[in-house]
């Protein structure tokens, strides 16, 4: 099986923190990255939008490097990046197809639309978005 289809397995701690910082960045869209090692996440990198926007989130390539740099630093590998939807579904856009960087990084959205929050996994590549397992641990 491809890696970039694999479940990914997120602690339940690191769902809450992750969900916790959506809600914080209301009534705009926020970002971070989530990493660990062989499909299990340990670690949970908030980002902070530069811009405020309610349908788009911006992170400069010099935080995301630095950012990085530490990811790197424990010995893990980014496996999911997430983002928040304050008023949509979790369902990937245009935009969020066209700027995901690489398939085998799960794109996760949380969805603040209604109560309770909602979440998704993806697996985009070739313009195309697939449902990717998640299990929570």
């Amino acid at each position: 099986m491809d890696n970039h289809l694999k479940t990914i397995y997120l602690p339940a701690y690191i769902e809450k923190k992750m969900i916790q910082h959506t809600r914080e960045c209301l009534p705009y869209e926020t970002c971070g990255l989530l990493s660990g090692t062989t499909n299990h996440i340990t670690s949970i990198w908030e980002l902070e939008s530069e811009i405020k926007h309610r349908y788009r989130y911006f992170v400069s390539k010099e935080k995301v490097d630095k950012t990085m740099e530490a990811v790197e630093s424990k010995r893990e590998q980014v496996l999911a990046i997430y983002h928040s939807h304050p008023t949509a579904q979790p369902v990937p856009s245009k935009e969020d197809i066209l700027h995901h960087p690489e398939p085998q990084i799960c794109m996760l959205i949380v969805s603040l639309q209604a109560e309770p929050v909602v979440w998704q996994g993806y697996t985009i590549a070739d313009g195309q978005y697939y449902h990717r397992p998640i299990v929570i641990v």
